[in-house]
């Protein structure tokens, strides 16, 4: 028995991926936007391309956005996002729903995106932040996966233990996945700010360099007139992007900042074990 414990409690202790899986993965997940923000609605890349195959798309991107209006308002009708009779579910049409309710919701999503994309000429800005903004939301999905699912801790080890031992062991093996899963929060928090940070910082420098190679004269914008204004947006959106990805950083240092202000963990297992 003595063996088993000390097996689960390792396992216990190593939840999660740890700090650089995390990073590295919330560095490839948020850069596809990053990236995509650059290359598509900058001249960095080919923005006035992009921005030219959208013109006279209004129409269009009205049509997909009250389809995506529809589809929330019944979901909503439907009690999806925080279902009454469903205690402690969120996001889900029926008690056994995983896939189906959330797939319709991805729709309403990419609907939602079609459309800022065709409303481009009208509101050249609003297909910039929506791309921008998939970074964070990827980010979200990302963690949404990687969540550690937890067992029943012990179920197995401590079979055949008498009742006192058993109720020492299992709240000890509990306090445990809870100071593991904090610990892996944290973890995962602390690489999506890490890599929301470095990409910031290297979409402003890329735009730099760019801006000094390109000698880009800003006094030559005239505003007032469309056609300049649209250019001024391509040449100032990857400035945009970089500050929006130290802004999602700055936002998730907070959590970091009082994940490590508040984490009693080790000194209340400190405590359990004592009391044991």
């Amino acid at each position: 028995f003595g063996m088993d414990l000390e097996t689960e409690n390792s396992k216990v202790n190593r939840i999660g991926c740890g700090f650089l899986p995390y990073f590295f993965l919330c560095f490839f997940v948020a850069g596809i936007p990053c990236a995509a923000s650059l290359l598509l609605w900058s001249d960095i890349g080919w923005g006035e391309q992009v921005f030219a195959y959208f013109v006279g798309g209004d129409v269009i991107g009205y049509a997909f956005g009250c389809g995506a209006v529809c589809i929330i308002l019944i979901l909503y009708l439907l009690d999806f996002f925080w279902p009454p009779h469903l205690e402690g579910q969120y996001f889900v049409l029926f008690s056994q729903d995983r896939f189906v309710g959330r797939s319709i919701l991805a729709v309403a999503g990419v609907l939602i995106y079609i459309a800022a994309l065709n409303l481009a000429e009208s509101y050249p800005s609003v297909p910039i932040q929506c791309t921008v903004l998939m970074g964070p939301l990827l980010t979200t999905v990302v963690r949404a996966l990687t969540r550690p699912l937890h067992k029943d801790p012990m179920a197995a080890a401590l079979q055949g233990v008498d009742r006192m031992s058993k109720m020492g062991s299992m709240r000890l093996m509990k306090m445990q996945v809870y100071v593991g899963s904090e610990k892996d929060a944290t973890a995962f928090y602390a690489g999506s700010m890490t890599a929301f940070m470095l990409l910031g910082l290297a979409t402003i420098i890329v735009w730099v360099v760019w801006a000094l190679s390109n000698n880009i004269d800003f006094g030559n914008v005239t505003f007032g007139d469309a056609a300049s204004e649209m250019t001024y947006i391509r040449w100032i959106s990857p400035v945009a992007v970089g500050l929006a990805y130290l802004m999602f950083g700055l936002i998730v240092s907070l959590r970091v900042g009082l994940a490590s202000s508040y984490d009693h963990g080790d000194m209340l297992m400190k405590m359990v074990k004592e009391a044991d």
